[in-house]
């Protein structure tokens, strides 16, 4: 998920079985997600990595890494 936010989506995707890597770039929404995977079952928290940054710059590093990335359209196009 290159636009976590909340990690609504993310922990969606979760849930259905899948190995999640989410990405804020936010330093306050990172923490608020980062302290609420704290309180989470170990077997949901296990398929969930949460990464603080810049997702164009991960994706650029770690893209052979991911089967798949998804991407919020949340924003209009400017």
């Amino acid at each position: 998920d290159l636009t976590m936010g909340l990690g609504q989506d993310a922990m969606k995707l979760v849930y259905l079985g899948y190995q999640v890597t989410a990405i804020e770039s936010n330093p306050v929404v990172a923490a608020l997600v980062a302290n609420a995977l704290e309180r989470t079952p170990n077997d949901v928290v296990r398929r969930f990595q949460l990464c603080f940054g810049d997702s164009r710059r991960l994706v650029r590093d770690l893209a052979e890494n991911f089967d798949g990335f998804y991407l919020d359209p949340m924003f209009t196009h400017k």
